[in-house]
């Protein structure tokens, strides 16, 4: 018995060395691949501290001037820098001008820069681009004469400067600084009319440096136009201004044996009293 024990305590401690020395030789391999690798530094910097409006302020440590405006930010609104957007409505019923994120109905300008670019100057050319509306075409459709549904009604309320008109014949393109159209139930701002919406003219006005554009071109078959747009101040003072537009083309149609003329003269004078103030006579 007494041997028997021995042989047993003599294999369970030959065990525990051999345990012993293979932990002992996998530390030690451990530890000399750490050695062999060294970890790389890191480095964590704190972001730049933050101003009330939100804009990342310059860091202290390296005397960094602010940020300047970017080309798109610095850019008159509407123009061809600033992607054609608009911020504003010019007439949004007795409101006046707002921004149209402060408006609660669905609001689509096209600025005046995009109605020069694409040479706009039928109703076509604007409902085109116009993603609240759908165009339609109906037998005998005079010429300039636009049909287009919105919110699935044909019937549309139309305004210049705000001031709702009923005609046949659709406003001339050349003398609008911009096109707004304004979907939902309008009556609440313009009186009761078609729930399909307005679309509104703005005229351009006079402004305070002098301008004189030229254009000359063809729509097509020979259709020829030239279009003068002119204005500035009268006086030194600037008190007085004045808007110019004058259009004239001719030319054949597609349709045989048809032509298309038009001819506009359009203008506009302001008078302002003082800085607050301003009367127009158009």
């Amino acid at each position: 018995m007494h041997l028997a024990t021995d042989r047993i305590t003599s294999t369970t401690r030959a065990r525990r060395s051999a345990i012993s020395l293979l932990a002992l030789f996998c530390g030690t391999t451990a530890t000399s691949a750490q050695e062999a690798t060294p970890v790389p530094d890191v480095t964590v910097a704190a972001p730049a501290p933050r101003s009330p409006s939100g804009v990342n302020a310059p860091r202290a440590a390296t005397g960094s001037a602010p940020r300047a405006a970017t080309p798109a930010q610095a850019a008159p609104e509407g123009s061809e820098a600033a992607g054609y957007k608009p911020k504003t409505v010019e007439n949004f019923g007795p409101f006046g001008g707002m921004s149209i994120l402060d408006a609660p109905y669905s609001v689509n300008v096209t600025s005046s820069d995009l109605l020069e670019n694409r040479m706009a100057f039928t109703q076509d050319d604007i409902y085109k681009i116009n993603p609240l509306i759908q165009q339609y075409t109906t037998a005998g459709r005079a010429v300039g004469a636009g049909n287009f549904t919105a919110r699935g009604f044909q019937g549309i309320n139309v305004a210049e400067d705000g001031m709702r008109i009923w005609t046949l014949l659709w406003p001339a393109l050349e003398d609008k600084e911009r096109v707004e159209y304004i979907s939902g139930l309008t009556s609440f701002l313009y009186g009761a009319y078609d729930v399909g919406g307005i679309l509104n003219y703005v005229y351009k006005r006079p402004t305070a440096a002098p301008i004189v554009n030229i254009t000359v071109g063809d729509s097509g078959r020979g259709a020829g136009f030239i279009h003068g747009d002119f204005g500035g101040p009268i006086d030194k003072e600037g008190q007085f201004g004045y808007r110019l537009n004058i259009v004239g083309q001719t030319g054949q149609l597609p349709i045989e044996y048809e032509e298309n003329q038009r001819n506009l003269l359009s203008g506009m004078l302001s008078w302002r009293p003082s800085k607050d103030t301003v009367l127009e006579l158009s």
